[in-house]
């Protein structure tokens, strides 16, 4: 009895470390306030063009000594990585499987 309640509880252990660390469109770690003093604040968008390119926007405000001192927005043509299906929920909570344009997925790098 006691290996099958170990066997449940550990099963139990798995599934909430599972859906706790499950990936979610939450800001968490969204900034609220930016130190003006000398920042950098950096927006990046990609914006579908057309079947074949995207438009990749890079958008940089420089902050020195509480002033913005320059704005720097950078665009450029990327390729596009085409389509794909998904399962959508409609208005009238009916499930429909619609093309979707396939988006970039954005990593940062600090120094």
């Amino acid at each position: 009895m006691l290996k099958k309640t170990n066997k449940l509880f550990y099963a139990l252990a798995i599934v909430l470390a599972m859906v706790s660390c499950s990936s979610s469109n939450t800001n968490e770690d969204k900034v609220r306030s930016l130190d003006k003093d000398g920042s950098l604040e950096t927006i990046m968008s990609v914006d579908h063009l057309n079947d074949s390119l995207d438009i990749l926007k890079i958008h940089t405000n420089v902050w020195v000594k509480g002033e913005l001192h320059k704005t720097i927005l950078k665009i450029d043509t990327i390729p596009a990585l085409g389509m794909t299906r998904d399962t959508v929920r409609t208005n009238d909570d009916q499930d429909s499987i619609v093309d979707l344009k396939k988006k970039y997925q954005v990593f940062f790098t600090m120094q």
